[in-house]
């Protein structure tokens, strides 16, 4: 990440063949679409092109899931992305599950909290694989990297694939 445009911080790159923009908006996650929108629109980026990667209260800790489109799901980052990308739900999203809040534990303070040791160990396990689903989606396209990284979370035969990537 070398620069900032767009209210987010930039970083270029490669993967395989592919040019690679990386983009981490810098804005509250409830605007993120303040920076994916102007930044689509600037390097004329097709929707198909664009994956959104962020954490789901929905899913499970520490389990992901691909999709090839989608709503919002009441997430308010993602909200301001649909509306920043014209309305459009047409784009491929990577959620990371952070699983639900404890008791009576308010949604915000669940998700602004640190993670415990256990958890960090685990969560960082699953960001490096998301990292190999990223790269599988560039090389392999959308179709193949979902068929593997929407598998159970304990399911060895398609962890050690991306793996092997």
């Amino acid at each position: 990440m070398s620069s900032t445009q767009h209210k987010a911080l930039i970083g270029k790159g490669e993967i395989g063949s592919s040019q690679v923009l990386l983009a981490k908006p810098q804005t509250f996650v409830n605007l993120s679409g303040e920076s994916v929108g102007p930044l689509a629109t600037y390097y004329r980026i097709p929707l198909h092109q664009i994956l959104v990667i962020y954490d789901d209260m929905d899913l499970e800790f520490a389990r992901m899931r691909l999709l090839p489109k989608g709503g919002h799901g009441g997430h308010n980052g993602m909200r301001s992305v649909i509306q920043h990308l014209k309305g459009s739900r047409e784009f491929p999203r990577l959620k990371i599950g952070i699983g639900r809040p404890p008791g009576k534990m308010e949604a915000a303070s669940f998700v602004l909290r640190k993670f415990g040791k256990d958890e960090r160990e685990e969560m960082d396990i699953t960001l490096a694989r998301g990292v190999d689903v990223v790269r599988q989606v560039i090389l392999n396209g959308l179709e193949k990297a979902c068929s593997t990284c929407n598998e159970p979370k304990n399911s060895k035969s398609k962890s050690s694939e991306l793996a092997t990537m």
